[in-house]
């Protein structure tokens, strides 16, 4: 199947207006809220709709390509990643990732997880379950903006009983960004295994999972990639593949099966391909990489910088304004895409449903409290400007 012509030629300049002009929404609509959900740019949603067409018009007769589109995607997310690509597996979404790891791991009574207190109910659910029907305890550090606070929460939390620190390398609450390889780093040094969300942090900074030397790591491809819906993805480190016992298995887990009256044998995928199975939707991979073409095409450096310029000037527009405190911190190696800010005294809930009355989407925050918005690609600062001026109006 052809790719989707581009309208854009490969950027020495950002072009935001040519960018926004694949974005139809954004002409009656400030859009801030990536972090929950990204916008297919037209021609990748058009290469999208071209592979479910093919998908569901062809059926099987289309297996062999579905197939080598999924390994296209895989390799496209490995090479992103600074992965190889036999440790890369697709699922819905995150919480997909978190399950895999939380329920795979062969946890006993007493064994200890260690969280933030700032996670998304990806992780933070699937931890409850697990101390409910596992007798796993769960312990919790907390997310300060200064990273060695981090670092000696995260001391203090860990004892000879930790078998595994789950966190997320962005908070989806406050927006900080964590120090991620120096946790995982500590991980090590105790003994546990490390669990990276990177659900907030891929596609909005640069992600190199060789460096940050995670022993597992969860995201999604309709956050900050701006892909669609259902594309979930989870690293998984070889030497720790053996680690996660199956929560689910079908045809796709094993590599060889045979089955002759009572008896039978299988080998299990050497890869991790082995939690992909059973049928799939592959258009929903095709449009994923789609969209990290798009962003291929547009420069990934570029795509960092623009987010992090804008980060950094929308904090600056928001902290001018008398009534508000910015939470999240504006320095580029503390923060990501997200910035959330509070109005002492007023609601968050009813302040972001002001703001998506008068044509500007955001979300609000409960740890800590606030209003968040997210720094795109596609975003400018008239879009920070705008609600800048929302904002004054409210207080």
């Amino acid at each position: 199947m052809p790719k989707a012509e581009s309208p854009l030629p490969p950027m020495s300049v950002y072009d935001c207006s040519s960018i926004r002009a694949a974005l139809p929404f954004l002409s009656d609509h400030t859009y801030l809220n990536t972090g929950t959900e990204g916008l297919l740019a037209e021609p990748v949603l058009a290469e999208y709709l071209a592979a479910i067409s093919r998908q569901e018009r062809e059926g099987h007769a289309a297996l062999e390509w579905r197939h080598a589109e999924l390994e296209r995607t895989r390799q496209a997310v490995a090479d992103l990643l600074h992965a190889h690509a036999d440790t890369i597996t697709f699922s819905r979404n995150a919480s997909d990732g978190h399950n895999i790891v939380l329920q795979g791991l062969d946890w006993q009574p007493g064994d200890e997880l260690l969280i933030s207190d700032q996670e998304h109910p990806a992780l933070s659910h699937p931890a409850a379950y697990l101390q409910d029907k596992r007798g796993v305890k769960v312990r919790v550090f907390r997310i300060e903006a200064d990273p060695l606070v981090t670092l000696r929460s995260v001391g203090a939390a860990l004892t000879a009983k930790t078998r595994l620190i789950a966190f997320s390398h962005v908070s989806c609450e406050s927006g900080i960004r964590l120090p991620a390889k120096r946790i995982c780093q500590l991980a090590r040094e105790h003994g546990a295994m490390s669990l990276l969300d990177g659900a907030q942090s891929l596609g909005a900074v640069p992600v190199d999972i060789q460096e940050l030397a995670c022993d597992f790591f969860v995201s999604n491809g309709h956050k900050w990639l701006c892909g669609p819906k259902g594309t979930g993805i989870l690293y998984v480190r070889r030497n720790r593949l053996g680690a996660l016992n199956l929560s689910g298995v079908g045809a796709g887990t094993f590599e060889s099966f045979s089955w002759t009256g009572e008896e039978f044998s299988f080998g299990m995928q050497p890869s991790a391909r082995r939690f992909e199975f059973g049928t799939r939707n592959h258009a929903a991979l095709v449009g994923l990489r789609a969209a990290l073409s798009w962003l291929h095409d547009l420069g990934f450096s570029n795509v960092y910088r623009h987010i992090g310029d804008l980060a950094n000037n929308a904090h600056r527009i928001l902290a001018e304004i008398p009534g508000v405190d910015v939470i999240t911190p504006r320095s580029a190696d503390k923060s990501a895409g997200i910035i959330t800010f509070n109005v002492p005294g007023r609601n968050p809930a009813e302040i972001a449903q002001e703001l998506r009355r008068q044509g500007i989407i955001t979300r609000h925050t409960t740890t800590p409290p606030g209003v968040r918005t997210s720094a795109a690609y596609f975003n400018t600062e008239q879009d920070f400007a705008r609600l800048a001026d929302a904002i004054r109006t409210l207080l």
